[in-house]
């Protein structure tokens, strides 16, 4: 499992945390505002409450698109951009995966 953050303060919390907790599976890696910089491939990907925070969300898809495996899932939660929170509206993310050339299911 990776970690990924673009703050160095962050990813030595990470880090703090995955020696405080013996874990042994979470790797940090720094990442770069538009490319994650992972080393493999991988099968699940969560974008957990920073999606909005992404200045150029289509660059940085485009560029995670390189180390996904056949079917990963790609998840973005984010609270609703309905201008009474701090986030971006899902009909937002949805067209930047398209336009990024994600496949997007389910977004029933």
């Amino acid at each position: 499992m990776y970690a990924v953050d673009i703050n160095p303060a962050a990813i030595r919390y990470i880090e703090s945390r995955i020696r405080k907790e013996n874990l042994r599976n979470v790797k940090p890696i720094l990442g770069r505002p538009d490319n994650p910089l992972l080393p493999g491939t991988v099968d699940a990907v969560l974008l957990l409450k920073t999606y909005h925070e992404v200045a150029q969300p289509i660059v940085l898809l485009r560029n995670l698109r390189a180390s996904l495996s056949p079917g990963t899932k790609v998840g973005v939660i984010d609270r609703n951009g309905n201008g009474e929170s701090h986030g971006v509206a899902r009909d937002i993310v949805i067209r930047e995966a398209n336009a990024s050339w994600l496949s997007v299911a389910g977004t029933g």
